[in-house]
């Protein structure tokens, strides 16, 4: 599927779900979201990885806080995506406990120095999104940045989406490029993308 079509369909999606987070009670996002790390924290896939790639969450979306911590106080190397202004593209930077965060173009906090590592040296990936679905499909704001860092990963990587129930429909729209996740954590279920590795 592809054209105007499935663009449209894409914007009504991201339409929908922009306004519901817009009317997310603090509160109950904030429970919710550790909920949904604490989901997280149970994958075998997070246990086992010792390179994290973990986005650092703004509003609306999960929070990851709790799994930076547990990750570093596991040994983990955690990074988190930053912009590479001569390249007009993300990286990944390693992020310390002793990081010194900055806002990044869009607003998004990433750490000040520190060297890029490549995504094929990401063991697990935690990843944000406006809206999933249940075969791994994610759509995120439109501007593939996500993607594009996806596409260099390795092939044992496992990419995890994180989610409030809301943002995970039965299924939503797809070009090829797209890149599929492995699981999908909410604050109801996991879910296994059986066909993301296919």
């Amino acid at each position: 599927m592809s054209g105007p079509s499935l663009s449209a369909e894409k914007e009504c999606i991201r339409s929908e779900v922009r306004r519901l987070r817009r009317d997310m009670d603090a509160t109950w996002a904030a429970g919710t979201g550790r909920v949904i790390q604490e989901r997280v924290l149970e994958l075998p896939a997070w246990k086992q990885a010792s390179a994290v790639a973990c986005y650092l969450a703004v509003s609306g979306e999960v929070a990851t806080e709790l799994v930076i911590e547990r990750g570093r106080l596991a040994g983990k190397t955690i990074y988190v995506p930053a912009c590479d202004r001569t390249a007009a593209s993300y990286m990944l930077l390693p992020m310390p406990e002793s990081s010194k965060l900055a806002a990044g173009p869009m607003g998004v906090p990433e750490p000040e120095g520190g060297e890029p590592v490549t995504p094929a040296a990401i063991d697990c990936f935690l990843v944000p999104g406006l809206a999933f679905d249940e075969h791994g499909m994610r759509l995120g704001h439109g501007g593939g940045h996500y993607d594009r860092i996806l596409t260099g990963a390795g092939p044992a990587a496992v990419k995890v989406g994180l989610a409030f129930g809301f943002q995970v429909y039965e299924r939503i729209p797809a070009e090829r490029h797209d890149v599929r996740m492995d699981f999908i954590v909410s604050e109801n279920r996991t879910i296994v993308c059986a066909t993301a590795r296919s």
